[in-house]
């Protein structure tokens, strides 16, 4: 078994089937779980020696920040799970330079609590509860990306034990192929224990949540998107359509009130609104932590894909997904802006011309009626954001990664992982 094989460093950090602990701990968000050995680690050291342990009995292998993504990647069926919620410190090194530390388990609404009082922020989804180290690894779609970038365009180097069990830094000037990697390319080429970032300064944002009689949802998704494309880059919105209503989270980075009020206006005539409200408030109240419990009791059919911009004709397909007992929600997140003045090469997440993220969630899997309506989608989509989609075949890795980036990832997993420690994020062949 695997327990007899823990080392003694790690046997006052375990959880088992026969603990107490194990129910809360062995689901992902969606997912079910049953892991042999869940290791609460606390260290690079303790990571280390759960590699090692993994190695050596060739279990199957799971790395957990948060837990939260709608993949299964977090849990597993009798392996390992090395779960790095205990090493969650968040640290302000340098506030009149920005530059954070913080450890991989902790989660977004925790850290953005920490920046607050020092007028910092960094941009991260639209839940608190989420796990920094997935979504830095993929990339990072959030609330603040038009005016500050992907969540991972701000990371600066990374602490990180790779498959060999050794800890290495990874920046720009030290393994730089690495550090490429990891912004975008997920966790499959070692367990990140902390991330060093530049915070942008964001002392205060204008929130504004608007719903919408969503009964034509092709023409409020269209007019919600040219709002966005034509709105300052100070301005993120994301747009959540379910059934016949929709509502708009929008986001100016900045507490100019004149500027703000101007560049929200636009979005009153997307649709018929049906109530709205606006407030000047702090980063970290739109991201609590509200410790919802990872139950795994529904995975979902989640598909993903990124759109240049919102045509007519891909309205109509995305109103099409929510027909009757298709997807029970679609969301669209805007990205371009600031996301767009990196080059497509300078990071393994390479899709830095697309202005709009959009993402199918069903509960019921290979629903007939999903799958035939995405397909309807697909061929308006350019491109497919790595987090926000739970199927893996060859066709998904290259929309998630191009051949050239998939090259260059490939070369990087030889290099630093080539026995496949850590599983793939996507089918490589």
């Amino acid at each position: 078994m695997i327990v007899d094989e823990v080392p003694p460093r790690l046997r006052s950090k375990i959880v088992t089937p026969a603990s107490d602990e194990y129910e809360a701990l062995r689901h992902s968000y969606a997912y079910c779980g049953s892991p042999a050995l869940i290791i609460l680690c606390e260290s690079a050291a303790d990571v280390s020696s759960g590699l090692a342990l993994a190695r050596s009995t060739g279990a199957p292998l799971s790395v957990r920040s948060g837990g939260h993504g709608v993949g299964s990647s977090s849990t597993n069926d009798g392996g390992i799970i090395l779960d790095l919620a205990r090493i969650n410190r968040v640290e302000v090194l340098d506030p009149s330079a920005g530059l954070v530390r913080i450890g991989a388990g902790a989660r977004w609404g925790e850290v953005a609590t920490v920046l607050d009082p020092h007028g910092l922020a960094i941009g991260s989804g639209d839940s608190g509860d989420v796990g920094v180290g997935g979504l830095v690894l993929s990339g990072g779609i959030g609330l603040l990306g038009r005016a500050h970038g992907l969540t991972t365009d701000s990371l600066q180097s990374v602490a990180i034990v790779t498959a060999d069990g050794l800890q290495r830094h990874a920046s720009a000037t030290e393994n730089p192929d690495l550090f490429w990697a990891i912004r975008g390319g997920g966790g499959q080429f070692g367990v990140v224990i902390s991330f060093d970032f530049l915070a942008p300064r964001v002392r205060d944002v204008v929130h504004a949540s608007i719903r919408y009689d969503g009964s034509d949802a092709a023409s409020l998704a269209r007019h919600w998107a040219r709002a966005v494309e034509a709105a300052p880059r100070e301005l993120t919105s994301f747009l959540y359509l379910s059934g016949d209503s929709g509502e708009a989270t929008v986001v100016y980075a900045g507490a100019d009130g004149p500027a703000a009020r101007t560049a929200l206006e636009a979005f009153d005539g997307v649709g018929p609104v049906l109530s709205a409200t606006t407030s000047a408030c702090s980063y970290a109240s739109l991201v609590p932590v509200l410790g919802e419990t990872h139950r795994g009791d529904a995975p979902p059919d989640v598909r993903c894909g990124l759109l240049t911009h919102v045509t007519a004709e891909a309205a109509r397909a995305i109103a099409e997904l929510l027909e009757p007992d298709t997807a029970l929600t679609v969301q669209l997140r805007a990205v371009g802006g600031v996301i767009n003045d990196v080059a497509s090469e300078a990071t393994a997440y390479s899709h830095r011309h697309q202005n709009f993220c959009v993402v199918a969630i069903g509960l019921e899997q290979n629903n007939e009626r999903l799958i035939a309506a995405w397909d309807r989608l697909l061929p308006h989509l350019d491109g497919l954001y790595s987090a926000f989609e739970t199927q893996r075949g060859p066709g998904q890795t290259l929309a998630a990664y191009p051949a050239p980036t998939l090259k260059r990832l490939a070369d990087v997993k030889a290099k630093f992982d080539p026995n496949h420690v850590f599983e793939p994020n996507f089918v490589w062949s």
